[in-house]
């Protein structure tokens, strides 16, 4: 399903004209208020705040010479994929699968790395550490296993482990790409702009069209306020990968920066064009819809978001301040029917706020 089209300015006065509350930094969620009342048209909705959102690629590529363990995992592959295009879907039947094929290939490495994506995307980061750990036991080359488990002991609040981790991993192979792009990324969050140049430039050396190290580089780039360079990189990239949806999503972020909310929205539906269920792009996207008292779009973008990312709980907070939203539009409505003498359609939107507030 590919998102809805944004025209911000229009939108937010739209919404304007019916009375919708305006945005506040409260920390409302989008219950109802203490009177156990809805709320009425004019008080005030709380403003999304951005959240960092990392979703990991899942793998099709299968070591196992077990066809029934091959075959597990493929219907498990398939199901994960559903879960994050469509949003519907059991997480459950996922992991049953996958485990279903490791108690066939104990040392089905993508089984393991799988089942580790899963556990990263419910916050489970115990479980997603002992997956990945067990993947890159199963298979060294692995590279992708290696770079989730660093990138696990990150969200654990371990950086220290991370990096030792990288480094015995580079130790022994000096020339691996993923690790290098998830050192650059370190690097990068440490403003240690130097060291992740250091790293970028390396796996740019051995593999000039990396996708990733350009993606980090564009985001160096502006996070140094160099704008115009970082654009070119995120261009230059697009010529080498048109249909990645993270780079769309990066040159969002580069946009936002700037200030041009309007190219930032574009460039997020175009990374949701690409995949619909690239969970950085919906939770940027929403972000602004609900900035722009969007809820319609700020809905659709995190409901998605909360069902590919059930642990996220800044997701399920917009969601909330997204359908409070939408009750507070149909209230308004509601009022403009009544004034109207309308009352069978006034009497359809009060249910219709209702639904949303409840």
């Amino acid at each position: 399903m590919k998102p809805q089209k944004i025209l911000l300015p229009v939108l937010a006065i739209a919404a304007l004209a019916v009375g919708c509350p305006k945005a506040d930094t409260g920390t409302s969620t989008g219950s109802k208020p203490a009177s156990g009342k809805p709320a009425k048209p004019g008080k005030t909705v709380a403003k999304a705040q951005p959240t960092p959102v990392v979703q990991k690629s899942v793998t099709r590529e299968s070591s196992s010479a077990n066809p029934q363990a091959v075959a597990s995992f493929g219907e498990a592959v398939d199901l994960l994929k559903k879960i994050r295009k469509e949003g519907s879907g059991s997480y459950d039947t996922v992991i049953t699968r996958l485990e279903g094929a490791i108690a066939l290939d104990s040392e089905f490495a993508e089984a393991h790395y799988n089942l580790g994506v899963i556990y990263e995307d419910l916050g489970r980061y115990d479980k997603a550490e002992n997956s990945f750990a067990r993947a890159v036991r199963a298979n060294p080359k692995l590279t992708e296993a290696g770079a989730s488990l660093g990138r696990v002991y990150l969200l654990r609040g371990n950086t220290a482990k991370a990096k030792d981790f990288y480094a015995s991993q580079l130790q022994a192979d000096p020339k691996n790409k993923e690790i290098r792009n998830r050192l650059a990324e370190i690097y990068r969050l440490e403003k240690n702009f130097p060291g992740a140049m250091a790293e970028i430039k390396q796996v740019l050396f051995n593999d000039p069209d990396n996708t990733e190290a350009y993606k980090t580089l564009a985001l160096v780039y502006m996070d140094q306020g160099k704008g115009d360079m970082a654009k070119m990189t995120c261009a230059n990239a697009l010529k080498i990968d048109p249909d990645n949806a993270s780079i769309y999503n990066n040159l969002g972020l580069i946009y936002l920066k700037e200030g041009n909310t309007l190219l930032a929205a574009a460039q997020f539906t175009k990374a949701l064009e690409k995949d619909a269920g690239f969970a950085p792009a919906l939770a940027n996207l929403g972000a602004i819809a609900l900035d722009n008292k969007d809820y319609n779009l700020g809905s659709d973008s995190f409901g998605r978001l909360s069902k590919i990312k059930p642990s996220n709980t800044v997701a399920l907070n917009s969601y909330a301040v997204a359908l409070r939203g939408q009750g507070s539009d149909a209230d308004a409505i509601a009022k403009a029917y009544e004034d109207a003498g309308k009352d069978d359609e006034a009497k359809e939107k009060r249910a219709e706020a209702k639904k949303h507030y409840e």
